[in-house]
C-alpha cells in the first residue's frame, strides 16, 4: 500500500508544523495566544518562501527555531534556550 504525502519543501513543513501547533494547543490551553502567534509566524514565512515576499529581519530564522522547538520532545521555551 502506498502513502501519498506532500512534497517536503520548507513551506509545506512549516505549514504542517503550524497545523500540529494548533491541534495540540486547542481552546483549553492556557497559553493558546502564544501558540497562535507561533503558528501565524510559521504560516507567514511559509507564504513568503513560496511567493518570494520580503520578510522582516530574522523572521525566517525565528520560524525555523520555532518549528524546531515544536517538533522536538522539549517545550518550545526550553528548545529556544
Amino acid at each position: 500500500m502506498s502513502t501519498v504525502t506532500a512534497q517536503e519543501t520548507l513551506p509545506n513543513l512549516l505549514r504542517a508544523t503550524a497545523a500540529i501547533v494548533r491541534m495540540t494547543h486547542g481552546p483549553s490551553c492556557p497559553h493558546r495566544p502564544v501558540h497562535e502567534r507561533a503558528a501565524a509566524l510559521l504560516l507567514r514565512v511559509a507564504d513568503a518562501e513560496e511567493t518570494g515576499a520580503v520578510l522582516r529581519a530574522g523572521e525566517r530564522d525565528a520560524a525555523l527555531r520555532t518549528a524546531h522547538a515544536y517538533l522536538t520532545d522539549r517545550e518550545p521555551a526550553e528548545a529556544a534556550a
